[in-house]
């Protein structure tokens, strides 16, 4: 069993009564006062990492966009690498999780992750998301919950959107970088109410207007537009169907990632670029509808939506290692059309005496793809390295039975099969299976004490190219993890969460910055503890913090040994914090912020280091009548920073020999970024 408890969590969670006098907790669904101060129930959790991020969570806080709102979830850091345009990097539980290769997220029931895309595996961008039509973020960390499938490794993110607006709203917003002398980015946003004509329907739409510059010598030219639209439509108490419609397009110029010794022999400065023609384009179309029907204790809904999608990226890694005259310039190509279907069922199982209830679901989900690689030279394509169609399509089963088997203690057991048709058209087809089994056991000791046992196998599908063609690839790569927790109540004002999580992975990808793709290092092992805390210090103050910790290496099988040499897994965090203060009191909100991410291996071997990073923001809130004022300092003691960093082998023009070293694309110097919105 040892084997199989590779890794361990401990979180503790200080929660106090928010700034608007209410607290979140876990144990029952009753309202209680005190002193004047209302504290809510939170929906029940099946582990001590889960979480719920709700609107006050966020509402202090900058949403320059939905991948900011990411920022939230305890333990996850982001990286953006590219301009601004492409989806962020995202670092979680110690995985580098590429762009989403091992961490699922879903907006309104639907995956955003793109398996065999022609960027990165599991390509997640929410870019396409308006975050200020955002009601609510669930988070699963680990392997546990048998609803949701490919991707969810380190961990699960799923967003909910509002289903109506009690006011209209628009927000303008614009960044000033002292440091560079202009304005660096502007946005428009919007949410305005549709009227209806019946009582039981509401509709709203929302949209986004971005042009950002950015901080860059050159002007990255980042535009994006999105645009939603919401109807839900109630037929009475139990029974509702709600349909969403939005659009995403955005453009992007990208200085990349450069060398470091391009910036020390002040070849460039940091904020310059070797190929300032780097970037791309990319968009989305979602068309989503939902029925709901509730029979008695019964809930049954159907699903189903399409999306289309559309990736177009020119980057140059090398620069000029294999091609001295023209350059290594590629350029990656991706367009799909996903269609999907979800049917879900839950209800009380009859011949269990004991109080329960019973979860079944199956979706069908169907994706076809054109991709390709190429080479280039400023946005004009040279040549084709390869192209492919693909089809992947994915069915599955899941289900899950809550069991209380007495007061105190409940058990959740659970599990999905997963079917995978991989096809590269003209070439090569595979079937690939899985059943991926989950255990929950929920102690609840007292009022004050609950703890938790955590068991589960989760996966990441490779890349349908990989799949259909390589026969040690034959099977779904799993990832086997457990977790043990506490939530403790210490007093009226304090909630202490803890706890200990570990993973097994049989396959490890690790972005590949000369190649422009992902590689297989074998399987791998982290565990590690989160430490946390909320504190009410005031009537009008509170602390928080948020503290994680994992240990990672190579192993040399699937639960075997530690690799003797070259085991380190490049870019996997090791040690991050973040936390603050939040002031509120009538209309003035402030909030001062901390984030830390600590040194971490950039190679197997450990010979280069990507280095850490300690930045402070801050938020200034004020709020007169209609309007609120919005004001925020990002880096606000201007440090020096790198954001996304690789160990990468390149040639610059003038050299001769090729040079491995840390290519890095900087932080965000301090900026302010001043505001204002208005509810109508």
């Amino acid at each position: 069993m040892k084997k199989y408890i590779s890794s361990f969590v401990f979180t503790v969670v200080f929660c106090l009564p928010n700034l608007r006098g209410q607290i979140t907790t876990f144990y029952t669904d009753s309202v209680h006062e005190l002193e004047n101060q209302t504290v809510y129930a939170n929906r029940a959790i099946s582990a001590s990492s889960s979480k719920t991020i709700s609107q006050f969570d966020f509402k202090s806080k900058p949403r320059n966009s939905a991948q900011e709102l990411l920022k939230l979830v305890p333990g996850l850091f982001i990286a953006q690498h590219a301009g601004g345009g492409k989806a962020e990097q995202i670092f979680l539980r110690g995985f580098d999780c590429d762009h989403g290769t091992d961490v699922a997220s879903y907006v309104d029931g639907v995956q955003v992750n793109l398996p065999s895309h022609g960027h990165g595996q599991g390509y997640m961008d929410l870019h396409f998301l308006i975050s200020e039509t955002v009601k609510d973020i669930q988070v699963s960390k680990g392997t546990y919950n048998a609803f949701f499938g490919n991707f969810a490794t380190a961990g699960e993110i799923s967003f909910s959107t509002s289903d109506s607006i009690s006011k209209n709203l628009v927000q303008l917003t614009t960044v000033f970088n002292p440091q560079l002398k202009y304005l660096s980015g502007k946005k428009m946003v919007g949410l305005l109410k549709i009227p209806s004509f019946s009582k039981k329907s509401s509709n709203y739409l929302a949209f986004e207007v971005l042009n950002n510059r950015s901080f860059f010598e050159k002007n990255q030219f980042i535009e994006r537009y999105n645009f939603f639209y919401k109807s839900v439509f109630k037929f009475n108490e139990s029974t509702k169907i709600s349909s969403s419609f939005s659009s995403f397009y955005s453009t992007w110029y990208g200085s990349g990632q450069i060398p470091v010794r391009a910036v020390s022999e002040k070849l460039i400065s940091e904020f310059g670029s070797i190929d300032p023609s780097e970037g791309g384009k990319t968009a989305r179309y979602n068309a989503n509808f939902m029925l709901t029907k509730k029979i008695g204790n019964n809930e049954f809904s159907a699903q189903a939506y399409v999306t289309k999608n559309e990736f177009q990226l020119f980057s140059n890694f090398t620069f000029f290692l294999l091609d001295s005259l023209n350059g290594d310039q590629i350029e990656q190509t991706d367009e799909r059309i996903i269609s999907g279907l979800i049917l879900r069922y839950s209800g009380k199982l009859k011949f269990i005496k004991l109080q329960n209830k019973f979860s079944l679901g199956t979706s069908l989900k169907n994706e076809f793809i054109e991709n390709g690689l190429h080479n280039a030279k400023e946005r004009n394509r040279i040549s084709t390295k390869r192209e492919n169609k693909l089809n992947e399509l994915n069915t599955d089963v899941f289900f899950n039975e809550t069991i209380l088997l007495n007061p105190k203690i409940r058990l959740e057991v659970g599990g999905r099969f997963d079917l995978f048709q991989f096809t590269v058209k003209n070439q090569a087809q595979n079937y690939q299976y899985l059943f991926s089994p989950k255990l929950n056991l929920i102690y609840s000791h007292s009022q004050k004490t609950q703890l938790f046992l955590n068991f589960g196998q989760g996966f990441h599908t490779n890349d349908t190219r990989s799949a259909a063609f390589e026969s040690e690839n034959q099977l779904l790569p799993k990832a086997l993890g457990s977790e043990v927790g506490i939530n403790f109540k210490a007093t009226e004002k304090i909630l202490i969460s803890a706890t200990v999580w570990g993973l097994n992975s049989q396959n490890e990808l690790v972005y590949v910055g000369d190649e422009g793709n992902v590689e297989n290092k074998g399987s791998s092992r982290r565990f590690g503890f989160d430490l946390g805390g909320r504190l009410f210090l005031t009537k009008f103050l509170s602390a928080d913090f948020d503290f994680n910790y994992s240990l990672n290496y190579l192993t040399d099988s699937y639960f075997g040994r530690k690799s003797l040499t070259d085991f380190h897994i490049p870019l996997a965090p090791i040690y991050t914090s973040v936390g603050g203060l939040s002031y509120k009191r009538e209309r003035v909100e402030i909030q001062s912020r901390f984030r830390i991410l600590s040194n971490r291996p950039a190679n197997e071997a450990n010979s280069l280091t990507a280095s850490g990073y300690t930045l402070f923001d801050l938020n200034f809130n004020y709020e007169f009548k209609k309007i609120k004022f919005l004001f925020a300092i990002e880096n606000l003691l201007n440090v020096n920073w790198k954001e996304a960093q690789f160990e990468t082998e390149s040639k610059l023009l003038t050299e001769n020999e090729s040079v491995t070293e840390i290519h890095f694309t900087p932080g965000t110097p301090f900026a302010l970024k001043i505001g204002f919105e208005i509810k109508f």
